[in-house]
């Protein structure tokens, strides 16, 4: 399964709702796409939901990476949210654990 990307707001956040797998190929660079939109369109504080994300690669990881980096670029934040166990537990494995803000988002019910 590709991955589905909705972007909502809540407050001042975009909130990156992902469903799927984050892995080689599309998904990666849908996401990447989708956080370079929402710094284009002047979102200065991106959220990513990965509660219904099944599987990261290491392609996955690094697009995360890419996307953090791309909102230092800018001048903003990239945070992710509601990290599965095995997202978290490759994020442990691989030390990026260390490089992540993880919050918990109690829902992502649009605002605006």
């Amino acid at each position: 399964m590709a991955i589905s990307i909705t972007v909502r707001h809540a407050e001042n956040v975009a909130i990156l709702v992902l469903n799927g797998r984050l892995t080689i190929g599309e998904s990666v660079g849908a996401l990447h796409d989708a956080v370079e939109e929402r710094f284009a369109a002047g979102d200065k504080d991106v959220v990513v939901d990965m509660r219904e994300v099944g599987y990261v690669d290491s392609s996955g990881l690094g697009g995360l990476v890419t996307c953090l980096t791309c909102a230092r670029t800018h001048g903003g934040t990239f945070r992710l949210a509601n990290v599965t166990q095995r997202v978290q537990d490759l994020l442990d494995v691989s030390t990026l654990y260390m490089v992540f803000q993880i919050i918990e988002l109690a829902s992502t019910k649009a605002v605006d």
